[in-house]
């Protein structure tokens, strides 16, 4: 676990993590595994029990994970990342509650490790670009990435990419709305 420096207005400043921007705080109580593969941007606020789970080493295979949070994002409580390749929110993301998302998923199909130390398949990178929001309650799988300016409603599951500016509901999620072209009405 990252051990909190200062407190501000409740909340903390995590060290440990490979960079931390300014004006960037945890709510406690909230977990970190691997803190030195996680890069958090400037003005970034993560809400009480979120977990951000980077894989570096499981079950003696070496991993690597990296997970990039952008300037200016809001996570909400329950947050729950699992990152064994890559991650990475851009800036001004929107995050509600009890949202999961990774980028790997335990292999069950592995004869050779136990119920509890399961490895996990090949990571395939998870993406969510500039100023996205995604509902509460959401599940973002590996390999899917979520345009700038989309948008994702409560309850999701995301199975496959959601174009910018793209309106998208359901399990698993449709498009509710296209994407706008960049700088244009639609």
């Amino acid at each position: 676990m990252v051990t909190p420096r200062a407190s501000h207005k409740g909340y903390v400043r995590p060290v440990g993590l490979a960079s931390l921007g300014g004006d960037s705080y945890f709510a406690e109580p909230y977990r970190v595994r691997s803190p030195h593969r996680v890069h958090v941007g400037s003005g970034v606020t993560v809400e009480a029990r979120s977990v951000l789970s980077v894989v570096d080493v499981l079950d003696g295979e070496r991993y690597g994970g990296v997970l990039r949070i952008g300037d200016g994002c809001a996570i909400e409580s329950d947050f729950y990342v699992h990152c064994a390749g890559e991650v990475t929110l851009g800036a001004d993301v929107r995050i509600g509650p009890r949202v999961f998302l990774g980028d790997s998923v335990p292999d069950a199909s592995r004869t050779d490790s136990s119920a509890i130390g399961l490895r996990v398949d090949a990571p395939r990178p998870v993406r969510i670009g500039d100023g996205a929001v995604i509902g509460a309650g959401t599940v973002i799988l590996p390999g899917v990435a979520i345009g700038a300016g989309a948008c994702v409603a409560p309850g999701s599951a995301v199975t496959r990419d959601v174009p910018s500016g793209a309106v998208v509901a359901g399990f698993p999620t449709r498009a509710v709305r296209r994407g706008r072209p960049a700088g244009g009405e639609g």
